[in-house]
């Protein structure tokens, strides 16, 4: 077990923060050919921003944040996560592996963006963004380890399957205050959409040791991806922006490696990956945003 805590009060102004960190790990052998290793792992983030600087601005004064202190511009982070490894040995030459895990992130961030660029457009999605993500996973895997005409090799096939849940919603960054307009605060609502994402992954991996120094490593993988969005926030020039979208592809990986003493070696590898596939973040953002 371990737990730290970090802070600082930053360069600029407005540039503190503060992390803390706790990490747990528990094995314990359920019998002679298996174990089970339990692992928990919790973070909290409370970070000011200071944002950038024109040159002029850094020049004057490169400790400077004017309009971070003027929306008070900040995130917080708190994630909580834990997860389950089982082992078994099947004699001599083969293990079975299964891992899973499970985990909830929150996501709070207050951005500078002016309040005449949050009204001049219904599609804008404010300046305070709040996410909340459920997350699990589970891998398992058997690996064999065999020869065939003394030469010795290793073969895995797993599948891998993960999905997430994020609730995303924005806000503006200023509100009505007894009759004043307040800035870095939780205004009126500009967003709020459920989206959902998995993916599905059976691979297979093979190691082959050619002589005492060359080893030839070869794999594949199918990988499915797949987002849905569904949007709750639809309003006058707003209109409904939910979808999905789904890829899949074949995944294959390739490398030959040479020891040429103890601690160098020397290797080419070759891979494909997912070409179309974006991130969440880039889903979730409009094909052509308003400025």
């Amino acid at each position: 077990m371990s737990a730290t805590r970090f802070t600082t009060e930053g360069f600029r102004d407005h540039s503190g923060a503060r992390k803390n960190l706790g990490n747990a790990k528990l094995g314990v052998r359920l019998d002679d050919a298996s174990t089970l290793t339990l692992l928990f792992n919790s973070v909290d983030i409370n970070a000011d921003d200071p944002g950038g600087l024109t040159r002029a601005e850094w020049q004057d004064n490169p400790r400077q944040s004017p309009r971070a202190e003027q929306f008070n511009t900040r995130k917080t982070v708190s994630q909580t996560q834990g997860g389950l490894h089982y082992q078994r040995q099947f004699g001599d030459s083969d293990d079975l592996s299964v891992m899973m895990y499970a985990g909830e992130r929150e996501t709070t961030q207050y951005q500078s963006i002016p309040v005449f660029v949050q009204q001049r457009s219904p599609q804008q999605p404010g300046g305070v963004i709040v996410l909340a993500r459920h997350y699990q996973g589970v891998d398992t895997r058997w690996t064999h380890r065999g020869a065939i005409a003394a030469v010795p090799y290793t073969l895995t096939g797993g599948l891998n399957y993960e999905t997430m849940t994020e609730k995303r919603k924005g806000y503006e960054n200023f509100a009505e205050v007894n009759g004043e307009q307040q800035l870095g605060v939780k205004g009126n609502l500009r967003r709020d959409e459920r989206n959902l994402m998995w993916n599905l992954d059976p691979y297979l991996q093979t190691s082959w040791q050619l002589t005492p120094r060359l080893t030839l490593d070869a794999g594949v993988r199918f990988s499915t991806v797949n987002f849905d969005s569904n949007d709750h926030f639809i309003t006058t020039g707003n209109g409904d922006d939910s979808g999905n979208a789904r890829y899949h592809q074949w995944l294959p990986a390739g490398a030959l490696r040479y020891a040429l003493a103890d601690g160098w070696n020397i290797y080419a590898a070759a891979g494909r990956g997912l070409r179309r596939r974006p991130s969440t973040n880039s889903l979730t953002g409009r094909t052509a945003a308003p400025a």
